[in-house]
């Protein structure tokens, strides 16, 4: 549940077939004429073998991994983040794709191959805007950390969150691409960083690919089901109870146990007075479920605070149990 997710992938000749063994050894040739080692240090790493001490070139080392490590299950095995080695026709290697967006995660090496060519990274600054209601979209991000925070406002100027993502999807959530203008606001209300893609690009490269429009429907399902649950959570559950819902969603979608976050942001999300937000704050430290202080809330007991927020926040597209299971997909197969 949010942890980090990483696969590598295979290299592709042009014709299609793998030969690691001589790909590598041609590799580890370039590199000692490189490095200029003496020959008796060149001769220890020609043929590697189980256990042996990796060569301190990390392109190197990625490429010898299939003869060290040749059982697949232990090749695909997930460790912290994505890192996907893409190849050109000729097996020549380029740079890595990294990544921790579980949409992305999801795309197969050929939709990463053409999908990453029109990402941009970016840094995403706390109250950093990916939409603004009554405007068009623009760009569409995808979070690799930090959380962004989807707010409706009635017309007295009153607001509330309505849903919020992390990089658990892509945000703002595509509804359809020819609207005109955005509903609703969305917001960072957890710095981070991420990728971002043109609208116009992203419509063009989901028009070739039909799967991937498969796969951001599942991720629309999803969010919408968290806001049918949110709403009914603010119409049947106590402010505390909300709270603790609210502070499990943000933990799932961050590194650590603490979150930036102010009692008047609480309360603006919540849609409620910011002294209800501290009175249930105080619900919460008192039962030593979380620490409190200064715009920055700690998770002490995960444990007792999902059973604290008990059906509020086990809940489809609420809890983080919830999204899809990366462990059965094939995040590297090569058509």
């Amino acid at each position: 549940m949010g942890s980090s997710r990483l696969a590598s992938s295979y290299i592709s000749t042009s014709d299609g077939d793998f030969s690691a063994s001589a790909f590598a050894y041609k590799v580890t040739i370039e590199h000692r004429r490189d490095v200029k080692e003496p020959m008796q240090a060149r001769q220890s790493d020609r043929y590697p073998v189980r256990g042996a001490r990796p060569p301190t070139n990390g392109l190197q080392w990625g490429l010898l991994r299939p003869i060290i490590r040749p059982s697949l299950a232990e090749f695909l095995a997930p460790t912290a983040g994505r890192r996907s080695a893409l190849a050109t026709q000729e097996g020549k290697v380029m740079r890595p794709f990294e990544s921790k967006n579980l949409f992305l995660l999801h795309l197969t090496t050929p939709q990463i191959l053409v999908f990453e060519r029109i990402l941009e990274p970016l840094a995403l600054p706390r109250d950093f805007e990916l939409a603004s209601i009554g405007l068009p979209v623009s760009h569409y991000y995808f979070l690799e950390s930090g959380i962004a925070s989807m707010v409706a406002t009635s017309p007295e100027g009153k607001k509330a969150e309505i849903g919020l993502v992390g990089r658990d999807g892509i945000s703002p959530p595509v509804l359809t691409m020819e609207a005109e203008k955005f509903s609703f606001d969305v917001m960072m209300q957890v710095g981070g960083a991420g990728r971002r893609v043109e609208a116009r690009a992203l419509a063009g490269f989901l028009s070739d690919q039909p799967a991937v429009r498969q796969l951001l429907a599942r991720f629309l399902h999803g969010f919408f089901a968290q806001v049918a649950n949110t709403a009914l959570s603010n119409a049947v559950h106590k402010i505390d109870v909300r709270l603790a819902k609210w502070i499990l969603m943000c933990h799932d979608r961050i590194d650590g146990e603490e979150i930036a976050l102010t009692h008047e942001y609480m309360a603006t999300m919540l849609g409620v007075r910011r002294s209800s937000v501290t009175e249930a704050l105080h619900i919460l430290e008192g039962e030593h479920f979380i620490y409190s202080h200064r715009g920055l809330v700690i998770v002490r007991n995960r444990t007792s605070l999902e059973a604290f927020a008990a059906d509020a926040y086990d809940a489809p597209g609420v809890s983080g149990r919830s999204w899809p299971d990366l462990g059965q997909l094939s995040l590297v197969a090569v058509q």
